[in-house]
């Protein structure tokens, strides 16, 4: 039986995959077979050679100016803005038009610095490289370790040829670009060079291919935030999507708990089917009195479907609807993902950041005077969610409940502040936080 691995392209977002080779190398499992489109396909060629030390090294000092010359990181999705508010967009669009595309010249270099085309051929890991031809955009798969050494850099780099961004790659008589255009992420290449297992690795939260995401051959890794944009080249972006990848993976291997956060497996003992049976209380009441979410509000889904996100599963059990209550209140507080927690850790670390925001005393002065429903609705609706969350746990220590109206009007309204609650007001009165 032969593991395959297969490496999505995705450009900066790359590193993730780096990250999660370090989770690999810990928990020690190795690949027979790996294939790898664009990035993926440069991830590919280190980990054929055995080369994963260099690969960590070259993603942590890796700038876009290794990329493309007069290159400059997009922020986001703000392009436009990145070209105008940078000294090198002028020479790259001229260097663009001269090479009709930019000018990948220090992406050729740091190919021949780093990819060893003998290492590859002599490898016992079968390396496949998946590109696109250009027109037709048809799918080319090829062995490396069976290519012509002199060839094997050529056709990598055809593979990562983003076309329109980067120029069209020529090899012979032949035209590729980057083969995201037919397959970003060649789980299928990998089992027709003979994989019996394949583990996928992602580079976009909505999954590439969806078809495989329960199949028992295939373990399927993406992550879990936001990489950033292909071109987003900036340090703490990279260092960041590695931490990510690595715990992704040991997640993956159920070395951790956790959707949106890492969490270690020791549970505190209690009931938390009582937690569901709160979250029932409230659901039913909205759903028996026929309350409407707000029109203003981004909120179209229930407390169950919004809890289910980022899990791949709608039938959450009693703990795990504990954990995703957990992350969404640490979440509402920005706490950081790329740490490893505990249950207790992560709430007093949610708590902490909490009591940093200020204090309203008066925030809900006026909510009684409101004449019906709908005005409070409104009046609530238009507070600030950390205000707020600030308020109510406030509240809460002063052994003050909301009543089950006005907490369907914070559930309608501003749904993670209501789990916030929910969550808090359950943790003080099973006594896992104290009322200090």
């Amino acid at each position: 039986m032969k593991k395959g691995l297969a490496l999505c392209g995705g450009g900066a977002k790359g590193s993730y995959e780096a990250g999660c080779f370090k989770a690999f190398d810990k928990l020690g499992i190795k690949f027979d077979i790996v294939t790898g489109t664009s990035i993926g396909c440069l991830n590919a060629a280190m980990y054929c050679q055995h080369d994963l030390k260099r690969d960590y090294e070259l993603w942590e000092k890796l700038d876009v100016s290794m990329i493309v010359k007069y290159g400059f990181n997009f922020d986001r999705y703000d392009v436009l803005n990145g070209i105008k508010n940078n000294k090198n967009s002028i020479s790259m669009v001229l260097n663009y038009v001269t090479n009709r595309g930019a000018d990948i010249r220090p992406l050729k270099k740091l190919f021949k610095e780093y990819i060893d085309p003998e290492k590859i051929v002599n490898s016992d890991i079968t390396f496949g490289i998946f590109s696109a031809q250009y027109p037709s955009m048809k799918g080319n798969e090829v062995i490396a370790n069976k290519l012509d050494p002199n060839l094997i850099r050529d056709y990598i780099l055809s593979s990562a040829s983003c076309w329109p961004v980067f120029p069209i790659s020529k090899i012979g008589d032949k035209s590729f670009v980057d083969g995201g255009y037919n397959d970003n992420l060649p789980i299928n290449f990998c089992l027709k060079l003979g994989a019996s297992e394949v583990v996928a690795i992602d580079l976009n939260p909505e999954p590439t291919h969806p078809e495989y995401l329960h199949k028992s051959f295939v373990k399927y890794i993406r992550p879990t935030h936001f990489l950033g944009t292909f071109m987003q080249f900036g340090h703490e972006q990279i260092m960041q999507n590695m931490a990510l990848g690595f715990l992704d993976t040991m997640k993956a291997y159920k070395q951790y708990q956790g959707y949106r956060y890492t969490i270690t497996f020791e549970m505190p003992d209690i009931n938390y089917q009582d937690f569901t049976n709160r979250i029932i209380e409230i659901y039913s009441y909205i759903s028996r009195n026929n309350i409407k979410f707000s029109k203003k509000s981004e909120i179209d889904k229930h407390i169950f479907e919004y809890l289910s996100q980022y899990t791949d599963s709608s039938t959450l059990n009693h703990k795990e609807l504990f954990i995703r209550a957990l992350e969404v209140f640490a979440e509402l507080l920005d706490v950081s993902y790329f740490n490893v927690y505990s249950i207790s850790s992560l709430i007093d670390e949610s708590i902490n950041k909490l009591c940093t925001h200020d204090l309203h005393k008066g925030l809900f002065k006026d909510l009684d005077m409101q004449k019906n429903y709908e005005k409070k609705r409104t009046y609530i609706e238009k507070k600030d969610k950390f205000d707020l969350m600030r308020y109510l746990y406030n509240d809460l220590l002063k052994g003050n409940r909301l009543n089950i109206s006005t907490l369907s009007m914070i559930y309608t309204t501003k749904l993670d502040v209501c789990i916030a609650y929910i969550f808090l007001d359950y943790c003080l009165k099973i006594g896992l936080i104290s009322y200090e």
